[in-house]
């Protein structure tokens, strides 16, 4: 019974992780409901099952402590900035304006909070991403290629939608954004930075297969595998030039020079016995960058000039209303998820545009104005804590590449891509990029002696 828990919540898993790109990248309230509907059902069907017992009994202290920061002291920290129960000397000053400061919360907009801890706590399902990574590595590496196959396929209907001139689901006018291709997003930066997960993983891939010799299947040859993984590299490449997005083209090229770089210092330094880079390695990493190549001159020639210099301005002026923001507020925030509502407050500052936005161009910077300082380092010293750590094991060892290099390149990949635009608040992004993640922590975060499982 408890096997059959287990396989359900992996099931219910599967089926979040292709329902939420295809409604709009989850980019509704409506669409986040259903994402929490199905993490939940999912997350009770592995409580069920004993598992998550099992997984927070072995865990070592570090597993532990970050698992505790993301899913009970952010919650936390969220319901009481929306309480209004909450000393009136803590509340946001707005609240005394509008002589409401016995009603009000820490948060100038408490239903938007209670709004972003619904939508966060879809992210709970990396319970089961770590506990498959840690006790089920079989099922951890079936999770990332299924991962793989919904951005393929999300890829290839965006291909078509544009090769064809389809309207993407009838809803986005393919015109109110020059053409770009957003497939089933609603924003090109979110179909760029999805696609992205998937060109990771894919050079994560070709890696085991030409320097490890590992194959993904044993049904077809080894050559027929490196053959197939590099035709899909290049298709997913060439969906990403076409979405037109120059921070989600940057961040994955970014990321994937530093995941081959760690790779070449690895075999370098490295045992003996250790396979060091090929001729036909270095051959694709000079295609991928050749295409990088490409895909800049593309951007300058069709988002170069006015439009280039008009999008930062506007990235620009929203950054500098952001940070006259924080420093109004900088210990408590105004918020988690109320940027909507505090923008048009500080637009006037630095008037760049008739244009109010709905989100900062800068997670990072959002982060800190809705949860105040405190908060918004404990987030990233975890963030770079586990970044830490996965460079390290991937340099001391490559057994684990298969899970942990896509996990630094999308960490990198976030990170990047998050300190110029929104799209990790998209909650499909969120969701792919936590649960990929999670699979990388591997029987390293986990108590008492570590067996040596080949990836």
């Amino acid at each position: 019974m408890q096997n059959i828990s287990y396989n359900i919540s992996k099931a219910i898993l599967t089926v979040l992780l292709i329902v939420s790109p295809i409604l709009l990248g989850s980019n509704r309230h409506v669409f986040e409901l259903i994402n929490l509907a199905l993490a939940l059902l999912a997350l009770s069907f592995f409580i069920f099952s004993g598992n998550m017992g099992k997984l927070l009994r072995g865990l070592n202290s570090k597993a532990r402590n970050i698992l505790i920061f993301m899913f009970l002291v952010i919650p936390l920290w969220l319901a009481v900035q929306a309480s209004t129960l909450t000393p009136e000397s803590l509340h946001h000053p707005l609240w005394a304006q509008l002589n409401l400061a016995t009603s009000g919360a820490i948060s100038i907009n408490p239903g938007l909070t209670w709004a972003s801890l619904i939508s966060y706590m879809s992210l709970s399902v990396v319970f089961i991403g770590i506990y498959m990574a840690v006790y089920d590595l079989k099922s951890a590496k079936k999770m990332q290629f299924t991962c793989l196959m919904v951005i393929n396929a999300i890829a290839v209907f965006g291909l078509i939608t544009y090769l064809f001139d389809f309207q993407t689901l009838g809803i986005v006018d393919k015109t109110e954004y020059r053409n770009w291709l957003t497939a089933t997003f609603v924003y090109k930066n979110a179909m760029s930075n999805f696609v992205g997960f998937g060109i990771i993983i894919c050079v994560a891939y070709l890696v085991e297969l030409q320097l490890n010799k590992r194959v993904l299947t044993q049904k077809i040859s080894h050559s027929t595998q490196i053959f197939l993984m590099t035709i899909n590299l290049v298709i997913l490449l060439a969906v990403q030039i076409l979405t037109g997005s120059r921070g989600g083209i940057s961040s994955v090229l970014c990321a994937a020079i530093i995941m081959l770089v760690l790779v070449v210092y690895s075999k370098n330094r490295g045992e003996k016995r250790r396979q060091k880079p090929t001729l036909s390695f270095y051959i694709i990493a000079l295609i991928v960058i050749f295409i990088a190549a490409i895909a800049f001159y593309y951007l300058a020639e069709n988002r170069g000039g006015d439009a280039a210099i008009g999008s930062t301005h506007a990235r620009l002026a929203q950054i500098g209303d952001a940070i006259s923001a924080i420093f109004d507020r900088p210990w408590l925030g105004h918020g988690a998820g109320t940027y909507i509502d505090i923008e048009p407050l500080y637009h006037q500052l630095n008037m760049q545009d008739n244009i109010l936005w709905n989100k900062l161009h800068s997670t990072h910077l959002e982060l800190l104005l809705g949860l105040g300082l405190p908060v918004f380092i404990a987030i990233y010293y975890f963030v770079f804590a586990t970044l830490a750590r996965q460079i390290n094991r991937a340099i001391k060892s490559s057994i684990n590449w298969r899970l942990t290099l896509p996990a630094i390149g999308i960490i990198i990949q976030t990170l990047a891509h998050a300190s110029v635009d929104f799209t990790l608040q998209i909650p499909t992004i969120s969701l792919y990029g936590f649960l990929l993640v999670s699979l990388s922590f591997n029987q390293r975060f986990r108590l008492g002696k570590k067996t040596n499982i080949n990836l």
